[in-house]
């Protein structure tokens, strides 16, 4: 690819996770201001942990020239009688201009003032450093930093910028950084810069000062090698694509290595021994025949020929984070699991201890078991070992293994396997689309965990607005959506709250518990919106309910025959309002077999008991043939009173079963 205009930034290592999180916003903000600046033009986006590259293939030595339009006040209001008003001189002394500059046209079906003129197209050299400065402006990486004496901050340091066009090098100062002609290769090469005469040289420079540029080319020297190493040891590599988006995002020039480790510290959990390598280290785990082996995977970031070295330092720094682990777990299992301790550990301010907090998911967990009319022993005992591995040294050196460490600390005290894998599930699902409980034991208490975690910060006003979400209750509250749906739960969220408000000092509103989980819908279940509001808007408050109701509402919108059917439940809604009078149906008022044809039709569908919703739906849709004939040959508003309101009152009873559901006439197929 040849490219004639380059743009690097070159920094200190950028953290890995930060940068992730706003890579798919990076080359979108990046067009948006060359768009602004009509500077439009194809591009490609690199990036290093060194180093943020735009390449760009046509990029215009300057703007076209254009024509700016101004549009000002009506003409009625900018003159009087022919004489220029206050509204029309301000329109003058906004653009410099006299009187006779100012034009009139239409706008709007109004005639107002219009001034146009043509401006000179600037130059890219002109523009530059006011696009480079609003780009980095608009990076949003969390935390950021100052160095020197500078006044902005960034992410890391900015250290060098290069702009070549052609062979001109553009100048422009970011950040307090000036540009100039050079760049900077692999520290392994050495810390002086090389020059780049052209952008048409930059991508062989930066290759043979062993930067590898293009993050995608790292991605498959990464898998290609790693490849390699599973067909010439006969082994299997678990590539955590995370993890290798991480590692592709820390290293210039990827090289994977086999190390190993004692055997004797697959005594440890496998969790523990996975975590230390991938969380800690950044290595990739390796199996054989399917078990988890004493070798790793690192992916250098060295140039050298022998890595011999590298791999030594990389087993040598697992070796000792392993022996602390093997230290901490021997000690743990002496200890055992004891709740000994938690009233000493804050949960949150104003929410009390650990201790306070495992007193409130035992209630809930027997709360939830009353309500699902299940044994709650396992749950109950699950829950309240739950925090119990939180006093744990290894849990207190690596906190992502709570609940993982009490389900072994749990098993090798002989407890119940079931109790021990309450104690591990009471996090699931640890994501979006996370692992959920393998019980309903475990099903319990995991919402037990999550129900209590909202309720308590509803409690004293900790609730999530806009992006914040410190606590993760979003996240809480989807999981208990999944679960519910999975294990096919009736929970109501109202009795809920009504057995629960009572456990907390302070006041919560049911209606903001319900809005909360109400909003999670549109997130957790890919459907049609409008199936979501027509279910909501009757205000059910069974959650699996309202699930079963949204899936069954989205497959009646997937039907052909859906717009046919909609219209007659238009029909009935618009005939419906609230000044109607509604009587109980009296089938002696009927004057034609069309009202009783549609009543005897629907009193059955009314009356039968549906395996789903889906199924009802279905039955009161088919009333469409009756409720047809019944337009077309009955006048609803009959000049007999009586029988009017007869007439409206079964369309009302129609309404009132769909509305059981849904409300129908919310749906759209849009």
């Amino acid at each position: 690819m040849s490219y004639n205009f380059i743009v690097e930034i070159g920094v200190e290592e950028l953290p890995a996770v930060p940068l992730i999180k706003e890579l798919g916003n990076i080359e979108g903000k990046y067009k948006k201001i060359l768009e602004e600046n009509k500077l439009d033009c194809e591009f490609d986006f690199f990036y290093t942990p060194r180093r943020l590259v735009f390449a760009h293939t046509n990029m215009k030595e300057k703007q076209d020239d254009y024509v700016q339009e101004f549009f000002g006040a009506p003409k009625s209001i900018a003159f009087k009688d022919g004489v220029i008003t206050g509204a029309g001189k301000s329109f003058l002394g906004k653009h410099s201009i006299s009187e006779g500059d100012v034009e009139t046209t239409d706008k709007n079906g109004k005639e107002v003032l219009y001034y146009k003129k043509s401006v000179k197209g600037e130059k890219l050299g002109e523009l530059i450093e006011g696009i480079l400065n609003k780009f980095l402006a608009s990076l949003v990486f969390g935390k950021t930093m100052r160095w020197g004496r500078g006044e902005k901050s960034f992410i890391r340091p900015i250290r060098w910028i290069l702009l070549k066009f052609n062979e001109q090098t553009l100048n422009a100062n970011c950040y307090g950084v000036a540009s100039l002609g050079v760049s900077y290769g692999h520290r392994d090469i050495g810390y002086e810069p090389f020059e780049v005469s052209s952008s048409g040289d930059y991508l062989g420079l930066v290759a043979k000062n062993k930067i590898i540029l293009n993050q995608d080319d790292r991605f498959d020297i990464i898998k290609k090698e790693v490849s390699k190493l599973e067909k010439s040891h006969n082994i299997s590599i678990a590539l955590d694509s995370d993890l290798l988006n991480e590692i592709v995002a820390i290293t210039e020039y990827p090289t994977p290595l086999l190390g190993s480790f004692d055997e004797e510290f697959l005594e440890l959990p496998f969790e523990v021994v996975v975590t230390s390598m991938k969380e800690h280290q950044r290595y990739f785990d390796v199996y054989e025949n399917g078990k988890l082996t004493n070798k790793f995977i690192v992916v250098s970031n060295s140039t050298c020929v022998n890595q011999d070295k590298v791999k030594q330092g990389n087993e040598k720094v697992l070796k000792a984070r392993l022996q602390d682990a093997m230290f901490f777990y021997h000690n743990d299992i002496k200890n055992g699991l004891s709740n000994d301790g938690l009233e000493n550990i804050i949960f949150i301010n104003k929410l009390g201890s650990i201790k306070d907090k495992v007193d409130r998911e035992t209630k809930i967990v027997e709360i939830m078991a009353l309500e699902l009319e299940v044994q709650s022993d396992i749950a109950l005992k699950s829950i309240k070992l739950s925090k119990a591995d939180l006093l744990s040294e290894m849990v207190y050196e690596f906190t992502e293994l709570q609940g993982v460490m009490g389900y072994y600390y749990a098993l090798n005290m002989k407890e119940d396997e079931a109790v021990a894998l309450g104690i591990k599930e009471q996090y699931y699902p640890l994501s979006e689309d996370g692992e959920l409980p393998s019980s309903l034991d475990g099903a319990i208490v995991s919402i037990s965990c999550k129900f209590d975690l909202i309720f308590a910060l509803f409690s004293i006003g900790m609730i999530p607005s806009g992006s914040k979400d410190p606590y993760a209750l979003r996240r809480a509250s989807i999981g208990i959506l999944r679960i519910i749906r999975e294990f096919d739960l009736d929970i109501d969220l109202k009795k809920v709250f009504n057995k629960l408000a009572p456990i907390y000092d302070s006041k919560i509103e049911y209606e903001s518990i319900e809005k909360f989980f109400y909003e999670r819908f549109a997130g957790f279940m890919d459907v049609n919106k409008s199936a979501i509001n027509a279910v909501l808007s009757t205000k059910e408050s069974n959650l699996n309910n309202i699930i079963k109701k949204i899936s069954s509402l989205s497959m009646v919108l997937e039907q052909d025959s859906f717009r046919k059917n909609f219209s007659f439940i238009k029909r009935i809604s618009n005939i419906l309002n609230s000044n109607n009078k509604i009587e109980n149906v009296k089938s002696e008022l009927f004057e034609t077999d069309y009202e009783h044809n549609l009543y005897d039709n629907f009193i059955k569908i009314r009356d039968e008991k549906f395996e789903t919703y889906f199924d009802k739906l279905e039955a009161l849709f088919s009333l469409e043939v009756y409720l047809s004939e019944f337009f077309d040959n009955v006048m609803v508003n009959s000049d007999d009173e009586a029988i009017k309101i007869n007439r409206t009152s079964l369309l009302n009873e129609i309404n009132l079963e769909f509305k059981k559901i849904a409300d129908i006439k919310m749906l759209s197929k849009d």
